[in-house]
């Protein structure tokens, strides 16, 4: 099956790379190459006052020209997108510009997953602490890099927060994380099932993958009124926005 993947980062950028590389960890799957990169959160979700028309018209044109069965639109909770004026995040308000977005491309595909990563893609990282030993190369009979039992908490300090852990193990012979250099390292030695006790977005990334036949995610079901909610633990595909 192809798959379309749109992330916020830079053409060529590591998000590109690593959603890239784990989607194709799964049988059947083949990734629509090169994915499309929007350079920027509010690039990928739009605008507010709708001077940037977002994702909408990528993802459509994937399916218009046959490229795939399935797309996967894919952003960071963190930081929030300050190019469109927010101080806060809101995975509601993402999802608002995101759905308006793709509302005006006129696409109402069912098989459009949207995955907004708590607290950025780097949070899988930190929770794999042997993940993070290989690529840090300790040895083995060293004391190993732990991994983090809350990952998702340090938010936009992610990156630090991985540049703490390897410069803070001194049989590590890395210092610093460096996102270009080491994120798709650390995501070919990434254990899914550990990463998954902490961070259910992951479950979410494969399940949107594999989920036969397409059904419109939960997560489209957004009240207007949800778009002033502020939230942080939050799934995608699957939310039961009801219960808010």
């Amino acid at each position: 099956m192809r798959v379309g993947l749109v992330v916020e980062c830079q053409k060529d950028g590591p998000d590109a790379a690593v959603y890239s590389y784990l989607a194709e960890r799964v049988p059947g799957i083949e990734i629509v190459k090169p994915p499309i990169c929007m350079g920027n959160k509010r690039n990928l979700l739009g605008s507010a006052d709708g001077t940037v028309p977002g994702a909408g018209i990528p993802v459509s044109d994937l399916f218009v020209q046959g490229k795939c069965d399935r797309v996967l639109v894919i952003w960071d909770l963190y930081p929030a997108s300050w190019e469109d004026g927010q101080t806060q995040v809101s995975v509601a308000a993402d999802m608002v510009k995101l759905q308006t977005s793709l509302a005006n491309a006129g696409v109402s595909h069912p098989c459009v997953y949207p995955i907004c990563v708590e607290a950025m893609m780097e949070t899988w990282f930190l929770a794999d602490g042997n993940a993070l030993s290989a690529v840090a190369r300790i040895p083995k009979k060293r004391p190993k890099i732990k991994g983090e039992k809350s990952p998702s908490t340090y938010r936009e300090k992610t990156k630090d927060r991985l540049t703490a852990k390897f410069f803070g193990n001194k049989h590590s012979k890395l210092s610093e994380y460096n996102d270009y250099k080491h994120a798709l390292a650390i995501a070919s030695e990434l254990d899914v099932a550990v990463v998954s006790m902490t961070c259910p977005q992951i479950t979410d990334f494969f399940d949107s993958l594999t989920q036969n036949p397409c059904a419109p995610p939960l997560a489209w079901q957004v009240p207007a009124a949800a778009a002033a909610l502020v939230k942080h633990k939050v799934r995608y595909p699957g939310t039961d926005w009801q219960k808010w």
